[in-house]
C-alpha cells in the first residue's frame, strides 16, 4: 500500500509537512532522531515534525529503533526493504546491513525453538573502521 492510500485509508489528509517528511525518511539511509528530521525540515514547525512523527508510528509507516535509551525513526519495512544495523559506540554512525544470512539464521532459531516470531530487530553495536584507526 501506498504512503498516500495509507494516510487516506485511515481518514488522514496528505499534507505538504506529512508528504515532506515521508520523502525525507524515504530518501535517508539510516535512521534519524525527530530532532535530526527537524533540522532537515526547516519550513515545517517543530510541533508538526513531532505530531507527524507520532501520526506515521501509530499507521505503521514508521518504527522506532532503540540504540539504547535512545531512539530514532525510519521507515517501517512496508515502505523500505527489511535490514538491520551495525551502531558505532563511539561517534554514533550506523550502518544498515541487509544479509539473507542472518535472517536464514533467525528463521532456524525460531523453528528449532517452536516460536512463531511476530517481527525482529537485531543492533550490532562495537567501533566503525574510522574509529578504531582512532583509537
Amino acid at each position: 500500500m501506498s504512503f498516500e492510500e495509507k494516510m487516506k485509508q485511515s481518514g488522514n489528509s496528505v499534507t505538504s509537512a506529512r508528504r515532506s517528511i515521508y520523502k525525507l525518511l524515504k530518501h535517508v539511509d539510516m535512521p534519524m532522531s525527530i530532532q535530526e528530521i527537524a533540522g532537515e525540515s526547516p519550513t515545517i514547525d517543530r510541533a508538526t515534525v513531532y505530531r507527524t512523527i507520532e501520526l506515521f508510528e501509530k499507521l505503521g509507516i514508521v518504527k522506532r529503533v532503540w540504540f539504547g535509551f535512545r531512539s530514532k525513526v525510519e521507515l517501517s519495512d512496508l515502505y523500505q526493504e527489511h535490514h538491520h544495523h551495525l551502531v558505532c559506540e563511539s561517534c554514533g554512525r550506523i550502518i544498515k546491513i541487509d544479509h539473507a544470512n542472518l535472517e536464514r539464521m533467525v528463521s532456524r532459531i525460531t523453528k528449532k525453538n517452536n516460536y512463531l516470531p511476530t517481527k525482529h530487530h537485531i543492533e550490532i553495536f562495537g567501533l566503525c573502521e574510522e574509529c578504531q584507526l582512532k583509537k
